[in-house]
């Protein structure tokens, strides 16, 4: 059996926090009891990453192996007033020495605690059977401004949505990134094809009447009943979906509901949108001589 080489974990482009380097460890076999932390305090990274670690990226790990890190994580050092180290009278030296052998003194107590926390997460992560609290998702939402509770009531779109959110603007109002977060919420595959046909009446408050004498002057009055443009509108295909699942997004369905809650703020408001279907069910036809017909519905949708 090949013997684990020692990661990078103080990777610029890929940071890692103290709790996942540690886990990590743990998974390649390594006995995080014998690890030396030295916390050098949150000033030096508020994320608790690993800032240097010993041996370097590569080196294998044999079982005698020593392997040091230093994390930004508060030491209980960070807590002392300075006059624990120099005394009510003060010092006339000026060094910082001082706080980097406190943070040598009390690095076995400090590492313990960060050890055990890591330690925790792991065991956390490894046996709480796939379970999620879902207010605790619910209160992330809603620093997005999401409600979680007025979307759906599974755990899995909560997951779903928990993933999207922190991506908002970078996939909300682009068609091709939409369809894809529409296929892990509803499950079909989706096309949007934007600038589509569309056509408009025009309201009778500013329609022109023949003969008007205030409608002459075109000031405050349209000509015509009626108009069309391609930028108001976009189509959505639906792909994939059986008949009887069809119904659900006719105006009033469920699936209808949450398609249009979730269509007015992830593309823009103003515009409409028809939808199309490509159902994956074969025709069904009634009848078996020359008068047989095909059984549907057509529907403005």
């Amino acid at each position: 059996m090949n013997q684990p080489l020692m990661p990078d974990l103080c990777n610029r482009r890929y940071p890692f926090h103290y709790t996942t380097a540690l886990c990590l460890l743990i998974k390649l076999g390594i006995d995080i009891s014998q690890i030396e932390i030295l916390a050098i305090g949150e000033f030096e990274n508020y994320k608790g990453e690993i800032l240097w670690q010993e041996p370097a990226p590569g080196a294998v790990l044999t079982a005698d192996a020593r392997i040091r890190l230093k994390v930004g994580y508060p030491s209980a050092i960070d807590f002392m007033p300075y006059q624990f180290f120099y005394g009510l009278a003060g010092s006339e030296r000026h060094s910082a020495s001082w706080e980097e052998q406190a943070r040598e003194i009390l690095a076995p107590f400090d590492s313990s605690v960060i050890r055990h926390n890591a330690a925790a997460e792991y065991h956390t992560l490894k046996f709480n059977l796939g379970l999620v609290d879902r207010k605790q998702l619910s209160d992330f939402l809603q620093l997005f401004n999401f409600e979680l509770s007025a979307e759906s009531d599974e755990d899995q779109k909560a997951l779903i949505w928990t993933t999207l959110m922190p991506f908002f603007h970078f996939w909300a109002g682009n068609g091709g990134l939409t369809e894809k977060a529409l296929e892990l919420i509803f499950g079909y595959e989706f096309d949007i094809i934007e600038n589509t046909f569309g056509q408009f009446v025009i309201p009778e408050e500013i329609r022109y009447i023949l003969g008007s004498p205030s409608g002459r002057l075109g000031r405050e009055t349209v000509l015509g009943n009626r108009f069309h443009d391609y930028d108001s509108n976009y189509e959505i295909i639906i792909k994939g979906i059986s008949s009887e699942e069809v119904r659900n997004f006719l105006p009033g369905g469920l699936n209808r509901k949450r398609l249009d809650a979730i269509l007015r703020f992830c593309m823009p408001n103003h515009l409409d949108y028809r939808l199309k279907f490509e159902v994956k069910n074969k025709n069904t036809i009634i009848g078996r001589e020359n008068r047989a017909a095909y059984l549907g519905y057509a529907a403005h949708i």
